[in-house]
């Protein structure tokens, strides 16, 4: 395994931190499009059960009004608002036992994310998942809709 540097010591100290203080579990359900469409479960994919960090948060859109002839002034407004949900996880829920990557285990856009200590909240899909460039995965996420008890 190659040395750290000064800075990957440190985010992955702050990363250690981050988890102990607010992560929480939840279940990744890989999920797969049927022909005709509609997601079902994916069988030839593990389920995986992690530990990763929640975020819903308000984001404003601001959009650009005014008049829009010369010398007329422009401004920003905030006439829409909705929310961002995303999941911060550690790269190591995803990886063999060795560390190395398991692309079986990795989140994929269309999978579910079920938060198991919130019963209240919705699934998730995943939107996106992108790595931040040192040890964590960022999963951006949509409600899908109430739970589904058989899965």
């Amino acid at each position: 395994m190659a040395e750290l540097t000064r800075f990957s010591r440190l985010e992955r100290m702050a990363g250690n931190a981050l988890d102990r203080i607010y992560d929480e579990p939840f279940d990744l359900l890989p999920m797969v499009t049927s022909p005709n469409g509609r997601r079902a479960i994916d069988t030839d994919r593990p389920r995986v059960s992690a530990r990763g960090v929640f975020s819903d948060r308000p984001v404003d859109a601001p959009l650009q009004l005014g008049d829009r002839r010369a010398g007329g002034s422009n401004d920003f407004r905030v006439i829409a608002t909705g929310r961002s949900l995303e999941m911060s996880v550690s790269r190591r829920w995803y990886s063999n036992g060795d560390g190395s990557a398991d692309a079986a285990k990795a989140p994929r856009q269309g999978d579910r994310i079920r938060l198991s200590d919130r019963p209240e909240q919705p699934e998730f899909e995943i939107v996106s998942a992108e790595p931040d460039g040192q040890s964590r995965i960022i999963l951006k996420l949509a409600k899908a809709g109430a739970r589904n008890a058989a899965v």
